[in-house]
C-alpha cells in the first residue's frame, strides 16, 4: 500500500468505527478489529515517513466477512445503498 492508499482506508475505518460505536451496528469485538487494522495502518504510516517511496503490507486486515460489514456500513454512510445494514 502507498501513502494515499493507507490515508483513505484509515478514513473508511474511521468513519465506519464512529457510526457503529454510536448505533451498535457492530459489536465491541468487531469494533476492536477494527482498531487493530488501524493501529497496523499507522504503523505503516510510520515505515513510510521513515522510508518514503515503499510499498508497505500491513500486519493485520480485517476479516474478509468483517471487510464486508464494514465495507456495507461505509457505502451507507456515504449513500450509496439506499438499505441500512
Amino acid at each position: 500500500m502507498n501513502k494515499a492508499q493507507i490515508i483513505i482506508r484509515l478514513d473508511l475505518l474511521i468513519a465506519v468505527q464512529r457510526y457503529t460505536k454510536l448505533n451498535g451496528t457492530l459489536s465491541a469485538g468487531k469494533r476492536i478489529c477494527i482498531s487493530m487494522e488501524r493501529a497496523s495502518l499507522m504503523h505503516c504510516l510510520d515505515q513510510l515517513a521513515e522510508t518514503p517511496n515503499v510499498l508497505v503490507t500491513p500486519k493485520y486486515v480485517l476479516p474478509k466477512a468483517l471487510d464486508r460489514e464494514v465495507q456495507q456500513v461505509y457505502d451507507y454512510l456515504t449513500k450509496k445503498k439506499p438499505e441500512c445494514p
